[in-house]
């Protein structure tokens, strides 16, 4: 019993204790053409901890577009952070992956399957790691002529960019 209770504090320190912030920052623009290209960070330790466990991959790397972490990656993205515009889904492909100079976060480079249309208004939905905390949030910055920022959340995945 006592063995057990080790265990499972042990498990929750390193999950907790890591660090206690659970966010990601991601920047999108409207290029010319109107397809979104959106960079995110997401803490490693965080990631690799999830994918690893959701896709059963003893370790998973990233450090190139077909890895088979990124792959993991890319269908875990597909389900959990994607535009819809006239009730349409328009998914986000893995284009680019980088570390931080830190080592800390990966930096992904997303460009959406499709083009937007026109200055139609198109939602955004962003639930990263909110199956795993709680307390996510998920940080999103729009540049150009749609300029605006949003914090996405347990309570609200979804957002109107106008």
């Amino acid at each position: 019993m006592k063995l057990l209770f080790i265990i499972a504090l042990s498990s929750w320190l390193n999950t907790t204790l890591t660090h206690p912030l659970k966010v990601s920052v991601s920047e999108m623009t409207i290029g010319n053409n109107q397809r979104v290209t959106i960079e995110t960070r997401l803490f490693l330790d965080d990631l690799t901890d999830h994918i690893s466990q959701t896709y059963r991959l003893l370790k998973p790397v990233f450090h190139r577009v077909n890895s088979e972490g990124t792959k993991a990656l890319q269908r875990y993205i597909n389900q959990r952070f994607y535009l819809v515009q006239s009730n349409q889904p328009n998914h986000l492909k893995i284009t680019h992956t980088r570390f931080s100079e830190d080592k800390k976060a990966l930096i992904v480079r997303l460009v959406s399957q499709h083009a937007l249309r026109g200055n139609q208004p198109f939602r955004v939905k962003n639930t990263l790691f909110f199956d795993v905390f709680k307390k996510q949030k998920n940080l999103l910055n729009v540049s150009g002529a749609r300029k605006a920022a949003h914090a996405f959340s347990l309570h609200q995945p979804w957002w109107r960019v106008m």
